[in-house]
């Protein structure tokens, strides 16, 4: 369980990442970092 959770993160990261760095930049990686913390907790 931990494993697939850990890889869908991953995933989830490094697509957020390409897609804030073109439009969002470091506030969208914030939004998605705090949105990530809220939905692991």
């Amino acid at each position: 369980m931990a494993r697939s959770v850990t890889s869908l993160v991953h995933d989830m990261l490094f697509r957020f990442h390409h897609l804030e760095v073109a439009s969002f930049g470091w506030s969208g990686k914030a939004i998605a970092l705090r949105a990530f913390v809220n939905a692991m907790t």
